[in-house]
């Protein structure tokens, strides 16, 4: 080997930036920000509403969850209860709470960004919401708007139940 070769220092390697201006080092104080004070991705200091959570988390607000499950053992009772649904039935009411889910976080959206961009145009969310609503109601159709009443024995039926002797294993 020659003597250059072995006279050369190591290589030091330049750290990868992780921001947008090329910031390799993060703010003092807060480490969601690099050095100049910009938000690095995967911040979480903008989550204004649940649409952003559950873009970057996949989980939904505790308070959309619990309303949205509320929503579907309501739809439940009005159908005659979980034991009166077919599978079919159920996999329609499980998807109209999806359904539903969707539409709350696109009209959550618009709710905290406005119908209108900056520009002037309307936003692309409006017109996802206007289809999640249409999903929504078609769901809505096949799962049924009326109510039916769980099914219970005829006074006759439940007074022979009560006055026959119970049988003991």
């Amino acid at each position: 080997m020659s003597d250059a070769v072995l006279m050369q220092e190591p290589a030091t390697e330049t750290p990868t930036p992780f921001c947008r201006c090329g910031a390799t080092q993060r703010h003092a104080s807060n480490a969601q920000m690099c050095a100049n004070g910009h938000f690095i991705a995967g911040n979480t200091a903008r989550r204004v509403h649940g649409v952003r959570a559950f873009e970057t988390t996949g989980r939904l607000p505790d308070v959309l969850r619990q309303t949205v499950e509320e929503f579907r053992e309501s739809v439940i009772a009005d159908r005659g209860g979980p034991s009166d649904l077919s599978t079919l039935e159920a996999a329609y009411v499980r998807r109209l709470s999806e359904a539903e889910t969707v539409a709350r976080l696109l009209a959550a959206d618009l709710a905290a960004r406005g119908l209108f961009t900056p520009k002037g145009r309307v936003r692309n969310t409006f017109q996802r919401w206007t289809e999640a609503v249409s999903l929504w109601d078609r769901l809505a159709q096949r799962v049924g708007v009326d109510r039916r009443a769980h099914p219970v024995p005829s006074l006759r039926d439940y007074l022979a139940q009560a006055q026959a002797p119970e049988e003991h294993p």
